[in-house]
């Protein structure tokens, strides 16, 4: 508890946003990079899959956006494929 009557600081808290922003960076280089990601061709779900399959392969040919990893990882996890 605090000293008579002292609010309570949690600097915790000050350092971890600020190195959120850093990794983050400003909202401009936020809504700019959403904008680029947005303009780009992304792989389909079967590509997607098959290069993630592909042990010869150490990375995607093109951006994947997040929600399609998801469902290509879902379905892979409910599916009989093997990792």
């Amino acid at each position: 508890g605090g000293q008579g009557g002292e609010d309570y600081f949690n600097k915790g808290l000050v350092v971890w946003e600020v190195v959120r922003q850093q990794w983050r960076g400003s909202a401009e280089e936020i809504e700019r990079s959403r904008a680029e990601r947005r303009g780009m061709e992304h792989l389909a779900l079967e590509e997607v899959e098959e290069q993630f399959l592909d042990q010869d392969e150490a990375c995607f040919s093109r951006p994947v956006p997040l929600e399609r990893m998801i469902a290509v990882l879902d379905e892979l996890w409910e599916g009989d494929k093997a990792l």
